[in-house]
């Protein structure tokens, strides 16, 4: 039995022509993606420099374009989104007070060994002073 004759594929479709001049494919100079981002012409060339910002196309040497949708993606990708405050918890002074105590208690000790270091040094001091007139 014969076999039956394979069928063509069907070709894609062509798209239409862009009706939106900001189309996916649109390339755009370094104003037009400023005025696009929102932001001067100076910090995209910034970002540039520091390899940050959306990404670029290098045609020439001073020949700068960016494609509409990097830009659209970079813009999206930069979006914060603010987290609500959390409510306050009780706080309990009581422990508070417990540690604040215990760090006054802290800083006294400290106070002391030093004063206490200090004096020692005079003694030590005065000790080496009164073998050397001897």
């Amino acid at each position: 039995m014969p076999k039956p004759p394979l069928k063509p594929l069907p070709l894609p479709p062509v798209p239409a022509p862009a009706a939106n001049p900001l189309e996916i494919g649109t390339l755009l100079d370094t104003a037009g993606a400023a005025r696009l981002l929102g932001v001067s012409k100076g910090l995209l060339q910034q970002w540039r420099l520091r390899n940050q910002g959306p990404p670029y196309l290098r045609l020439e040497y001073e020949t700068i374009r960016y494609h509409v949708a990097d830009l659209q993606v970079y813009a999206a990708s930069a979006k914060v989104t603010p987290i609500t405050p959390r409510p306050r918890a009780f706080v309990n002074t009581d422990k508070i007070k417990i540690e604040t105590k215990h760090m006054d208690r802290q800083m006294k000790r400290r106070k002391y060994m030093r004063e206490y270091m200090r004096d020692l040094a005079t003694k030590k001091k005065l000790a080496k002073e009164l073998e050397e007139k001897k």
